[in-house]
């Protein structure tokens, strides 16, 4: 009874009336207001310490925050403009379609509504965090930040860093400092930081997905490499070798484990998990090759060859069509989403032929209002499906793209984007994943070359 009242009880109202009135001459009548909350000095607690918010440490409170916003309000709103428009132009010049823009502009919106900007008033730099949203309330929930990250990806690598950062700290028992040391011991990668807003998880609370986290953070941290270089990284490259070895000792074949798409339970022998693995080493074996480790290079180059040539083998399908849901399981099929990866790292690991095969069996696969994300459910997921977008050649990626954005235009739930949909109904999934920045996968296209 201490608690504060629920949102929907007596809900507050800030109502705002002006008259906008078009004058004798025909001109235009404008309105600004400003409108936000002050979060004080608390956006994140990490481990002991609070976070301010980056622009209550920049401007120390809300009414400065605002009086700034408005004397510079004419060179921000030109800046805004002239990136609103770049940001329509790239996503249209990529995919030839004004309902990718139209989706991409969407989506982008979603994906920076859900993170965080801080002040970490300890190392004195910025960090980031990103709310789960609506299927958990989870702060940094890793496997939520990789399908976001394309959308980061294109325009500022530097960001997803700060986005990583914290996970790093945790991952490598460095948060000492910070007032509540919290062990992390386990070999691979750890799935989120705690409940938003408050960064305070035991190990032994984590959702396990051991090949599935270990592999994002390697993927999102060589794209990242690849465009600023290692400074941000040089403190946790130990914990990558120990991510990297994991996966070495976990695959080809992942076994019995949760992957992000943890709704349908653990997905045992899964070959899409598996691919991720296998070209994250790949994407390990070019880091150290970066860094003049020849030895190591060759030893996860050589490795994920080895484990890529046992990915077709074992998991073809005995009708030669395409690659089986799992290893075990014959008569199955799933998107491999996480191939996108090697276009994505412009990295040669799984044949380009078993790659275009799969794409064809997807075709045959669709249903009226999508594509589904496996054998065993109509559903689908719209970030994944667009991950695979991001390999196919332009008709296909056109013909993806306009199922997405009919589903998108036409759902029957009027509820902030979904990206859990049906595919023979134009309904979002029961469970309703909503306003979720995962919906920043929609961007995969953008970070892969045009076939």
């Amino acid at each position: 009874e201490d608690k504060p009242r629920k949102g929907d009880d007596k809900q507050p109202v800030i109502a705002v009336v002006n008259s906008l009135v078009v004058g004798v001459d025909g001109a235009a009548s404008e309105v600004t207001m400003y409108l936000g909350y002050d979060e004080g000095e608390a956006a994140i607690h990490y481990f002991g310490t609070n976070f301010p918010s980056y622009w209550v440490y920049r401007h120390g409170g809300f009414l400065e925050a605002v009086n700034f916003a408005e004397a510079n309000r004419e060179p921000y709103v030109e800046r805004l403009q002239k990136f609103d428009s770049k940001l329509q132009t790239d996503l249209f010049d990529r995919s030839g379609l004004t309902e990718y823009a139209e989706m991409g502009g969407l989506a982008y919106r979603q994906v920076t509504g859900g993170v965080q900007t801080v002040w970490n008033n300890v190392t004195n730099e910025t960090w980031v965090f990103l709310k789960e949203i609506s299927s958990a309330g989870d702060v940094s929930t890793v496997d939520v930040i990789m399908p976001a990250s394309p959308a980061l990806l294109y325009y500022s690598p530097e960001f997803l860093s700060k986005l990583l950062l914290p996970v790093y700290s945790y991952g490598n028992n460095t948060n000492e400092k910070y007032g509540r040391p919290t062990r992390y011991n386990f070999a691979y990668a750890p799935h989120h930081l705690g409940h938003y807003p408050v960064c305070n998880i035991d190990e032994i609370r984590q959702e396990d997905m051991p090949v599935e986290e270990s592999g994002n953070m390697i993927l999102m941290t060589a794209y990242i490499i690849k465009k600023i270089g290692f400074s941000w990284v040089e403190g946790y490259l130990g914990l990558l070798d120990r991510w990297a070895e994991f996966l070495v000792g976990s695959l080809p074949d992942p076994g019995d484990q949760l992957c992000t798409d943890d709704f349908e339970g653990p997905s045992p022998h899964n070959t899409n998990l598996a691919v991720k693995g296998i070209i994250a080493l790949a994407a390990y074996a070019e880091m150290l090759a970066a860094k003049g480790n020849t030895t190591g290079a060759a030893y996860y180059t050589n490795i994920s060859s080895v484990y890529a040539n046992v990915w077709v083998v074992n998991g073809t399908d005995s009708d030669g069509t395409h690659i089986k849901l799992q290893y075990n399981e014959d008569g199955t099929w799933s998107q491999k989403y996480n191939a996108v990866w090697q276009d994505i790292l412009g990295l040669d690991v799984i044949p380009r032929s078993v790659i275009d095969r799969e794409l064809a069996y997807y075709t045959k696969m669709q249903h009226q209002y999508g594509y589904p994300l496996d054998s065993r459910k109509p559903f689908s997921k719209l970030d994944w499906t667009m991950w695979v977008a991001g390999t196919a050649q332009t008709a296909l990626l056109q013909n993806i793209t306009k199922t997405v954005y009919y589903w998108t235009n036409n759902t029957v739930d009027r509820i902030p984007w979904s990206d859990w949909t049906e595919t023979d109904t134009l309904e979002a999934h029961k469970n309703k994943f909503k306003a979720r920045p995962v919906i920043g996968g929609i961007w995969a296209p953008m970070l892969t070359p045009r076939r």
